[in-house]
């Protein structure tokens, strides 16, 4: 009987060409979801005008800290707009050639605690349209503890889950395509970070939702949609003076 090997660069490899067949098959899959999702643009929520005001950038960089705890109160979906437009917008500046490819980052909000936004609920970001579209439903908070590895992340008024086409990044460059998506996604989130920051908001980057849970309740199914990061963010915790 042949004894597997463990040799660390063995396994990269193999995991490397484990990855190309398990996401490189039939998109039958994804042309499913695909079609839910164009069934549910008639349901779109158009987000407000982008904000430009704000903190400045050079103050934000001096005084950012990640948060993980946030204040009860709902987050305002200009906000919510605003932080997604403007990672969507870096990521498109400084990745064109893998966006031409088909290889391609989409931001979702796991919405808990949204101002004029139908929550609890699962939706996509379409920059084209500036618009929120319903993917999936999800449960309320107290319902939500098996969806994180820190049970904290729960409480968050949003989060933003970030994800992309790992079967296209393998397809056009091996091995080499999962950092090149990762690399993207980490941008992604820290770009939202920065701007939920000039915002008043607060937030942090983290690995993200568990697998289970966004398979059974998103079309984020680790195959053809790969999660690679998540940017939870809200209103800070004020204390009332005595």
């Amino acid at each position: 009987m042949a004894v597997a090997s463990f040799e660390p660069f063995q396994l990269i490899d193999q995991l490397i060409e484990e990855t190309k067949d398990f996401h490189i098959d039939s998109g039958t899959s994804q042309q499913l979801h695909e079609t839910d999702h164009h069934k549910n643009g008639s349901r779109s929520v158009l987000l407000p005008d982008q904000r430009i005001e704000g903190e400045e950038l050079f103050q934000v960089f001096k005084e950012r800290t990640a948060t993980r705890f946030y204040d009860r109160a709902p987050v305002d979906l200009s906000d919510v707009g605003t932080i997604l437009s403007a990672a969507k917008e870096e990521d498109a500046r400084h990745w064109p050639r893998q966006i031409s490819k088909g290889i391609d980052i989409t931001l979702s909000v796991i919405a808990w605690r949204i101002e004029n936004l139908q929550c609890p609920f699962f939706y996509d970001y379409c920059p084209e349209t500036h618009s929120l579209v319903p993917a999936g439903e999800i449960p309320e908070q107290a319902e939500a503890e098996n969806w994180f590895l820190q049970k904290e992340f729960m409480f968050a008024p949003a989060i933003i889950i970030v994800h992309g086409t790992m079967n296209q990044a393998v397809q056009h460059y091996g091995g080499h395509g999962y950092r090149h998506l990762m690399v993207r996604g980490g941008a992604a989130a820290h770009n939202a970070w920065l701007s939920a920051l000039t915002l008043g908001l607060t937030g942090t980057v983290f690995a993200g939702a568990l697998p289970r849970p966004l398979r059974e309740c998103t079309h984020i199914d680790g195959r053809h949609r790969t999660q690679l990061c998540a940017f939870s963010f809200g209103k800070p915790i004020t204390f009332a003076e005595s």
